[in-house]
Parts: structure tokens; sequence; C-alpha cells
């Protein structure tokens, strides 16, 4: 605790000295105008009083200071935080923020955060849940509410909001909420979708990738790799030669920018490899390695991302953003997820233990911020997490994963998801439906209704 300075501890003295010395003044002034010394008896006696009154404040807060001299207190500016266990890799409660993330140190502005304990890893032991109802036709019925959010949120050019409901339209988010789509009951060949999917390819830019908003943005792989599944898709269910143009485009541009012996960047040659772009990546060229003509090459390139994923996971059996970042829960699901669509179950179920371990009392996981090439891009911890324990966990994970989708459902606002403080519908609907998508598949797969 800081130790008060003299004038701090003057303060409770200073109005008394201040009433006195006024005081002293209209005594003297009255004496002087009516020249009769015994009028100024009385208020002597006042600012006696005043001056007693002071001193004896002042002693009370000195004694005050004095015995609280050995304990600690909250700095000023800070409020007392509950916290819980944080677990290493962790950055945040569950809920997601827009803010700027602290800087080194735990520092936010002038306001610094103490953290909670750090629980070590040897004392990590997965929560233990009660049973809980979770009824594949309550998940196929938001699946098919959610499912008409996004119809109904259609921009007049075909493309899909970038945020919300009237918000222009985004080739990143529309694509990849076709493939989220996609991967529930829903064939591409709906006409509302195929508008979608050909408003995506119309903004294509002249690389050949997928533009972050429309033609003339930087291409990015996350964009791409999710076109690319979702003309995979739309071939699969339609037929169209179209797709097949675009299915062989788009995977010659992946294939192209993919680092030596290593994985995707959000933006090719920007930056080193991003663990959540290359199981995008990965995806995509899973999608199109029985339909393309370089079946080998296809194979060579998901091999040696398959290498990367596992050379870049941590001792905890997680993964973080990059190689060398701590676990991060919402990046580890997509890649347990991932893993588990390209068959590498080995692997993946080092992902299941992580989500097992990292999973908080209420049900989630934390969401990871990505920053690549300084924009900022969230991995919803929430649904990423519903998606790899789904896909890679077994019978004995039913009841996490029933208190994982009701908690997931607390970001579901009659339509569709949202990311808690913010305008963001699209982005967290994807990822909603994705997680969903997968629990449907596990309740079909154990025969669970």
């Amino acid at each position: 605790m800081r130790t008060p300075s003299p004038i701090r501890r003057m303060r409770p003295v200073a109005r008394p000295l201040i009433t006195a010395v006024v005081t002293s003044a209209v005594a003297l002034l009255i004496n002087v105008a009516t020249n009769q010394p015994g009028a100024l008896w009385p208020w002597m006696g006042v600012v006696v009083l005043t001056v007693l009154v002071g001193i004896l404040s002042w002693y009370e807060k000195h004694e005050q200071d004095h015995s609280k001299s050995g304990r600690t207190a909250t700095p000023p500016g800070n409020r007392a935080v509950a916290a819980g266990p944080v677990r290493p890799g962790e950055i945040g409660s569950g809920t997601v923020s827009r803010a700027r993330p602290p800087a080194a140190g735990g520092v936010v502005g002038a306001r610094t955060v103490q953290p909670g304990p750090v629980r070590d890893r040897s004392d990590r032991r997965p929560v233990v849940f009660n049973a809980i109802p979770l009824r594949l036709a309550d998940v196929t019925a938001t699946l098919d509410a959610t499912r008409l959010w996004v119809q109904r949120v259609q921009n007049a050019d075909g493309g899909l909001p970038t945020d919300g409901k009237g918000s222009r339209s985004c080739t990143w988010s529309t694509a990849g909420l076709v493939w989220a789509i996609s991967e529930t009951t829903t064939r591409c060949d709906a006409i509302w979708l195929e508008r979608a999917l050909t408003w995506v390819l119309d903004n294509k830019n002249e690389d050949g990738g997928i533009p972050i908003t429309r033609r003339g943005d930087r291409s990015i792989v996350d964009a791409t790799a999710q076109t690319l599944i979702a003309c995979c898709r739309g071939l699969r269910d339609s037929g169209d030669e179209n797709y097949l143009t675009a299915v062989q485009s788009l995977a010659k541009w992946l294939l192209l920018r993919q680092e030596p012996d290593a994985g995707w960047s959000w933006a090719p040659r920007a930056e080193c490899s991003w663990t959540a772009t290359t199981c995008f990546g990965l995806l995509a060229l899973h999608e199109v390695e029985a339909l393309a003509e370089q079946a080998d090459r296809i194979g060579e390139s998901i091999q040696a991302g398959l290498r990367w994923i596992g050379t870049t996971q941590n001792e905890d059996g997680g993964w973080g953003s990059r190689a060398g970042d701590d676990s991060r829960a919402a990046v580890t699901g997509l890649v347990g997820f991932t893993l588990a669509r390209l068959e590498q179950r080995s692997m993946a179920q080092a992902a299941a233990h992580h989500l097992r371990d990292s999973m908080t009392d209420a049900g989630g996981w934390p969401s990871a911020v990505d920053r690549p090439t300084g924009h900022t891009v969230t991995r919803f911890g929430d649904a990423y997490g519903v998606l790899g324990l789904a896909a890679v966990g077994d019978a004995a994970d039913d009841d996490r994963i029933a208190h994982a989708v009701a908690n997931l459902m607390k970001s579901y606002r009659g339509g569709h998801f949202q990311y808690l403080d913010t305008i963001m519908h699209t982005w967290p609907t994807r990822d909603g439906l994705l997680a969903l998508a997968a629990v449907v598949r596990m309740l079909e797969e154990r025969d669970l209704e």
C-alpha cells in the first residue's frame, strides 16, 4: 500500500483550520467596527473550539492510516474480479469482445487486472457434468430455423451480409455460410444458395482467389477455401459444369499458395502459417481430392499440411493460433474436426483430451482472436469446442456435449447466433451451424433420438 503524502494526511484538519481563519477575520472586523474589545471573546472561543475539533479529526485519521499500513488494497481504478482458475493459453472467460486485447503484463490502458490462480497442468481434470437431454429433433429444428434466417437476410445482389441484415454483401461470409448450410441436410442446388455462390464467384479476383469482401480486396485463404468446399458441394448436388471449372481454379490457387512443407497463411506470402487457416485449406483440398485430375499433387499437399499440424501441437495436446503459441480451445476444436474429417483419428484424440480439460464449469470454451496482417478474426470458442468434441469425442462425452450445446444456445437469438456485445450475426451463425451439424451427425451415428 502506498504511504499517504503529508498533504493527504492533513486533509481532515484543513476545513476546520480554514473555518478558524475566517472566523478570526470576522471577529477582528467586528472589533474594529464597534470598538468594543469585549465583543472579541465569544468569537475567540469559537476559534479555539474549531481548532480543537480539527486536531481531533486529524488524530483519528492518522490512527486509521496507521492501523491499515500492513494491509493490501485494490489499487485505485481497479475493481474486484472474482476469477476462477485461469488455464494456460486461455484469452477470456468465454465471452467475446471487440475491445483490444491486454498488452504484455495484463495492462489495458491504465487499468491492471490481477489474474486469478493459475492451475498447473498436472492438476487439470475434466469437469464432471450431470445428464441433461440432447434431442435430435430439437437440434434439427434449430438448424431449420437458422437456415431460414440466412435465406431471409440474403441481399438483392445474391450475397449474404457482412454482419447482419441490411449490411453489404461479403464474399467471405457468404462462402462460409453456404459451406455451413451444406453441412446440414440442405442441398446446394437450392436456387437461393446457387445465387449466393454465383455472386461469390463473380467477385473472384484476377489472381484466382476469393477476396475478403468483394472483388479488388486482398485474396485470402479462409474465403477461398470455404468457397472451394461450397463449390464441391454445388457440383455434387447439381452436376453443373461451371462448378467443376471453379473447383479446378480454386484448388490450383490453394496449391500454389501453400508454404513449403507447412500450412497456409491467412494472407498468402504476407505471414507464416496460421493454424485455423491451415485447417480450412486441408478441409477444402480433402473435398477436391476425389474430383481433381491431380489427385497425387493434392494428396502431397494434404500430407505436408498434416505434418505441419503434427509438429505444431503443444505438450498439453492442444494447438495455438500459430506455431509456438499457447494452446487455445477454439483452435483445438477446429483442428480436431479437421483431423476427424481427414480420418486422422489417433492425432484427433489429443484434441479431444484438451477440449475436455479446458472446458469451463459453464460448459463452454473461450474464443480465440487471431490477428493476421492486422485484421481481427474471432474463432468462436463455444461453437468450435462443440464442433471438435462432437467429431472426435466418444459416448462418454455425451453429457459433456449436451451441456456444451446448452451453453452455445445462450448465444442464439431466434434464428441466428451473435457474439456478445457486438452486432455480428453472420460469422457466429456460420460457426453455430457447423457445430450443430456436427452434433446431428454424432447423434445419428450413435442412433440417439
